[in-house]
């Protein structure tokens, strides 16, 4: 018997009955009524309510923020020692978990499979990105244990490096715990108090936790007024944006701060670690809830098709068509803003990069005329050290430079990543004012998220020392006449080997912004495409399967009100 061919009985799904309604067998009926009608968006909710069950009350909380908005602070503040890097620089997005253990160890997993110990002080060997730049370890994720943890026992801490980042690494891994998260510490720097992206990733956050706490960090930075009038402006503004006021935590790692360090360690300690089984079957109740929304959600689109007239059902299909028809002038556009912001970031990485030039040379000019009067030799032995230093100098000082492409860049990725947002939410408007008028119900659709790729770190290479190669006629180059001229003749070429070497670097992380951007577009594409193609499906099939329809969202209603504890209501439901 196919899936479409099977009936509501068939599926499993009868009546919610005392000793089925817990979340897992709750889940288990959710996730069959996603695969008998082909609910391929909820998949990862799925999987994340599935690994909450398996960590058995171990309580997910991630620290996200903008980059320098001092979650590492923050972190190595409840970890009571400096376990993660504090740098300058943003860290490679290895997602990386805290918690107890008995002992103290770092294991790394790799993207493969494989998994490796290491001493806890060769950490930022894999997690910063001069150690491992641009991920290119291939790590999937780091676990820390530590011992002085043990008062946060029940508490997994995870540093998602990203979630509210313009500048992503990895972020596919990033993404992908986005949906486990149990609880959430929103870092916002004072300086800096909620940016639109922090807005955003408390949009976001809202499916996903029930429990979200905004860390104002670095009020070191403020006097007592000023502290108080950015404190009430935070709050007016969550409750302006996401209506709702979550909870506000002052914070600063530096002395003097207390009573405010205090409050962080308390509200871990005692509403999370304290409670952490109570709070994971919370966190757990609240993502089946709106699993269960979101499969209703879909299901109201069949059930409307189905009840509906000729004339509403020719109308809602006629509309679905007029979309399939513009989805050619929705590519084209996507094509258009894709080529635009390609042309930005040739410009961005230019601009920042070649900028570096005059700088930089001087510094690569004064380390020759250190390292020059050390070479000694006929031409041949000149031209190499001359050729194995400049190698050595232009890959220190390029490398050392080359992480400033994702700042030069950060407004052109963040600006590609909002413009292909805005694709999809318009064509989703549209697609839900269309079902409105033929339906005359609201529909909400899936979630678009945007999912960068990482941004490699290009390789500096560097050209040969001379335009012919004089090493092989060195016997007729007496060094003892024309070592000088040799001298000048190399330093004075270091200018354009730098300018050479930064603008094939500023290419090269224009490039990696083109790719980002090709697969930015083609998520948006696919994302417009899959979505259609779902609608389409349950509209078709929708006048012969009206009463399994019917009876698949009685089903999610009372699934719906056991979540929410009613086995009185569910009673009454029944």
């Amino acid at each position: 018997m196919s899936a479409r061919a099977m009936s509501v009985t068939d599926l499993g799904f009868r009546p919610i009955a005392r000793s089925s309604s817990e979340p897992e067998q709750l889940l288990e009926r959710i996730e069959r009524v996603s695969v008998a009608f082909h609910l391929d968006p909820l998949r990862p909710q799925i999987a994340a309510c599935r690994g909450i069950l398996r960590d058995q009350g171990v309580v997910n909380v991630a620290v996200v923020g903008r980059f320098k908005a001092g979650k590492s602070s923050l972190l190595n503040f409840i970890a009571g020692r400096a376990v993660l890097p504090v740098d300058v620089l943003p860290a490679t997005a290895v997602v990386t978990t805290l918690s107890y253990g008995p002992v103290e160890r770092a294991g790394l997993r790799y993207l493969d499979g494989r998994n490796q110990e290491i001493p806890l002080e060769r950490l930022p060997e894999f997690v910063t990105e001069q150690g491992n730049p641009g991920n290119a370890r291939l790590l999937a994720m780091v676990d820390v244990e530590l011992p002085s943890l043990a008062a946060y026992q029940g508490i997994r801490f995870v540093d998602t490096p990203g979630l509210g980042s313009a500048h992503r690494h990895n972020t596919r891994t990033a993404r992908e715990w986005l949906p486990e998260i149990g609880a959430a510490l929103v870092a916002t720097s004072i300086d800096q108090p909620l940016s639109e992206d922090d807005l955003t990733l408390l949009d976001e956050l809202e499916r996903f936790t029930p429990e979200t706490i905004v860390v104002l960090t670095k009020i070191d930075l403020a006097q007592d007024v000023q502290l108080e009038r950015v404190t009430a402006f935070v709050k007016e503004e969550l409750v302006r944006r996401l209506g709702r006021e979550p909870r506000v935590l002052p914070f600063s790692v530096r002395p003097g701060f207390d009573s405010e360090q205090e409050s962080v360690r308390t509200y871990l300690r005692r509403y999370v670690a304290g409670r952490h089984e109570e709070r994971a079957r919370e966190i757990l109740v609240h993502k089946l809830m709106m699993l269960a929304a979101d499969a209703r959600d879909y299901l109201g689109v069949a059930l409307a098709a189905a009840e509906a007239g000729g004339r509403a059902r020719t109308d809602l299909e006629a509309r679905l068509e007029g979309e399939r028809r513009e989805l050619e002038q929705v590519r084209r556009e996507i094509r258009l803003l894709a080529g635009d912001y390609k042309a930005r970031a040739r410009e961005a990485s230019r601009r920042g990069f070649m900028a570096l030039a005059p700088d930089l040379t001087a510094r690569v000019v004064a380390d020759f005329d250190l390292r020059s009067p050390e070479w000694r030799g006929n031409l041949a032995k000149t031209s190499a050290a001359y050729s194995h230093w400049v190698a050595e100098a232009l890959a220190h000082e390029l490398g050392a430079v080359s992480p400033r492409g994702e700042e030069y860049l950060a407004e052109v990725t963040t600006q590609a990543g909002a413009g292909m947002l805005r694709v999809v939410r318009a064509f989703q408007d549209r697609l839900s004012l269309n079902i409105e008028r033929a339906l005359q119900i609201s529909f909400g659709g899936a979630r678009f998220e945007v999912a960068p790729l990482e941004l490699g770190h290009p390789d500096v290479r560097v050209d040969r020392a001379f335009d012919v190669p004089l090493d092989l006629i060195w016997f007729l180059v007496p060094m003892s006449v024309f070592r000088g001229l040799i001298y000048r003749r190399l330093r004075g070429q270091l200018a354009w080997e730098v300018e050479k070497n930064l603008s094939r670097l500023a290419v090269d992380w224009a490039d990696a912004v083109a790719t980002m951007v090709a697969d930015l577009a083609e998520q948006a594409r696919s994302f417009i495409a899959e979505e259609l193609a779902t609608l389409d499906e349950l509209i078709a099939h929708s006048p012969d399967e009206r009463p399994r329809v019917e009876e698949t969202l009685r089903e999610l209603q009372l699934i719906e009100v056991a979540l929410r504890g009613g086995d009185g209501e569910c009673e009454a439901a029944r």
